[in-house]
């Protein structure tokens, strides 16, 4: 693997260590750091996953070992970042070229025989450029899966063809108990991303009317995940606290350590989010998760949920104040967890 995503989402720092756990549960795991800051390392707990190797830098280092080890015979795996295609290519034609570039180096790690594999990564409506990018990726691809059977009929109907279907990476949370800390004592929690346009007045009201319709005196929090979410957030809790006061209204920013998340999220009876991560996380520390999402918009959740049974709990976000939403169950999250184990030993399988 080599580190490269948002730095400041516990989310990708979440699905990183887990591809990190499942390849290294399997075989030997080196990890190239050169592209990623000391602080992502922490959050990842990238030290403490056994059967690893930590590789600093120069940069490409480990693109002339794994290739000196394809070539010497030796069987070589090299996991893309499963937050998908870096970021998008968009119209940009800086990105576009640095894509094509990256395409170039991961074809020729597939020449002398390098397994460049793809996993767990969904997949909206791309651009042009976008689906140029894909298309010579899938080709260099060994395994090319996505998470969602709506990215798999997207790409297939693009002619873009999947391996399979491989539940998110955060699903191997499941491999180990849950970390329930102290009482379930916050009855809303609210984690939004606010950089593609969020109505944040619509998000206070909403969030007002679920505080009013909860237990007097009920605790509520204002959660950030992300930290470029940190100033947004922040405002709605200022906003929210001096409405109900701060002995009802906490803030946490928990972007760096899946401890705090999961701390915060253990106290949380619902969460409202339109974050994957957060929702996921949340629903693993026994919160009920609930995708706040415009109508239409943010596929990657709306899919994923449908695929979970968990379509009841996706809201319009301009739509009257939600009710009755369920936790995920236990069940389907644990099949979820086997089958994502089920796809590692099978695609690490000597063969």
């Amino acid at each position: 693997m080599s580190v490269k995503t948002q730095f400041d989402n516990l989310g990708d720092a979440l699905i990183n260590r887990e591809l990190a756990r499942l390849i290294a549960a399997r075989i030997p795991l080196s990890i190239d750091l050169s592209r990623s800051p000391e602080s992502f390392h922490a959050t990842m707990g990238v030290e403490g996953i056994a059967n690893t190797r930590l590789v600093h830098g120069p940069r490409g280092r480990m693109m002339l070992a794994m290739a000196a080890a394809a070539l010497s015979g030796q069987r070589c795996y090299f996991f893309l970042n499963p937050g998908g295609l870096g970021g998008g290519v968009g119209d940009s034609s800086r990105a576009f070229i640095s894509s094509i570039v990256y395409n170039l180096i991961l074809f020729g790690l597939k020449m002398v025989g390098v397994k460049v594999c793809l996993a767990g990564v969904s997949f909206e409506p791309m651009t042009r450029r976008e689906l140029l990018v894909t298309r010579f990726r899938r080709a260099i691809c060994h395994s090319f899966s996505v998470r969602d059977k709506e990215s798999a009929r997207y790409l297939e109907s693009e002619g873009i063809r999947v391996d399979g279907i491989a539940p998110d990476l955060s699903f191997n949370l499941y491999d180990e108990p849950a970390q329930i800390i102290g009482p379930r004592d916050i009855a809303t929690a609210y984690s939004f991303r606010a950089d593609r346009g969020l109505d944040m007045e619509r998000l206070s009201a909403m969030a007002m009317d679920l505080i009013d319709a909860s237990p007097a005196g009920s605790i509520h929090a204002i959660v950030s995940q992300v930290g470029r979410d940190n100033a947004a957030m922040f405002s709605l809790y200022e906003k929210l606290s001096a409405s109900y006061g701060p002995d009802r209204i906490i803030f946490v920013d928990c972007h760096q350590s899946m401890d705090d998340a999961s701390a915060i999220y253990s106290r949380v009876e619902s969460l409202y989010s339109n974050r994957l991560h957060a929702l996921l996380v949340a629903a693993h520390a026994g919160s009920v998760p609930v995708a706040l999402i415009p109508q239409g918009k943010q596929r990657k959740i709306s899919a994923l949920f449908t695929d979970l049974g968990l379509s009841g709990n996706i809201i319009d976000f301009n739509a009257p104040t939600p009710s009755g939403c369920a936790p995920m169950r236990r069940d389907t999250a644990y099949q979820q967890c086997e089958q994502l184990n089920a796809f590692f030993d099978q695609l690490l399988s000597a063969r």
